[in-house]
């Protein structure tokens, strides 16, 4: 989708400002209305993330479907004494395609990235306030329809993309909304942990309209999980489109 600011960090008292009101009803998202892909790279294992795993939670209880927030939880704290039962290498290495692209050479946590074009951060509000709404001032040339459905484990998505850009590629994320997680050793020992929107499988296909399968991991309610598509440039890593759809027989357009 669009391209953001990276402004300066503001004292956390600082309150993000509502993006919208919030809809009764599901809500079909025109052909190029904006939207904020917000990716947060966090760790169980990390002293730093809890609170920007708290602003995750904050932004998915604005249940804005014009923001999708996601929460991809790296695997390189857990040498430290505790195993994230979240984490997967495949998260960190998509944080390392994003440190090549911006050619910093930065992987660290918590980071938050809006759109695949500005990072900063994950914990500072004010920029993550500022990067949202910049995001949403943006169109997008991409429309995404998926339909879900699930069976013994899996999910199975159906998915048509139009008007994407060429080169471009479409993610595929399982996320569960919610999650709370005690934790016994590592930095935050003793501490209680609540999680929003955590991917729990992630995949990369190509735009052409097909079908995918994701994994739902054991125990998972189907209530409990949504599928977020989103268009992205693999080289830039810009965005073009996003949209989400719960496991059900109605489509959703986006």
């Amino acid at each position: 989708m669009g391209v953001v600011g990276l402004l300066a960090a503001s004292p956390a008292s600082v309150q993000i400002e509502p993006l919208s009101a919030t809809p009764t009803e599901p809500v079909m998202l025109r052909l190029a209305e904006p939207v904020a892909v917000v990716e947060l790279f966090t760790s169980e294992g990390c002293s730093s993330c809890p609170k920007a795993d708290r602003l995750l939670v904050e932004l998915a209880e604005r249940d804005d479907p014009r923001l999708l927030p996601l929460a991809f939880h790296v695997d390189y704290w857990n040498r430290l004494g505790w195993t994230d039962p979240f984490s997967d290498a495949a998260y960190s290495q998509r944080q390392r395609a994003y440190a090549r692209t911006f050619q910093s050479g930065r992987v660290y946590t918590p980071q938050m990235i809006v759109n695949g074009q500005r990072e900063f951060v994950g914990s500072r509000r004010h920029e993550a306030q500022s990067a949202i709404k910049e995001a949403l001032t943006q169109s997008a040339p991409a429309m995404i329809s998926l339909l879900v459905t699930a069976e013994e484990g899996t999910a199975t998505v159906t998915y048509s993309v139009e008007d994407a850009p060429e080169g471009t590629v479409l993610n595929l994320a399982l996320v569960q909304r919610h999650a709370v997680q005690g934790i016994s050793r590592g930095e935050n020992a003793g501490k209680t942990l609540e999680h929003a929107n955590v991917v729990r499988d992630f995949e990369t296909v190509a735009t052409e309209a097909g079908t995918h399968t994701l994994t739902i991991p054991d125990g998972l309610s189907l209530d409990d999980i949504t599928v977020v598509a989103y268009v992205q440039d693999p080289e830039t890593m810009a965005m073009y489109g996003a949209g989400q759809a719960d496991v059900s027989t109605t489509e959703a357009n986006s």
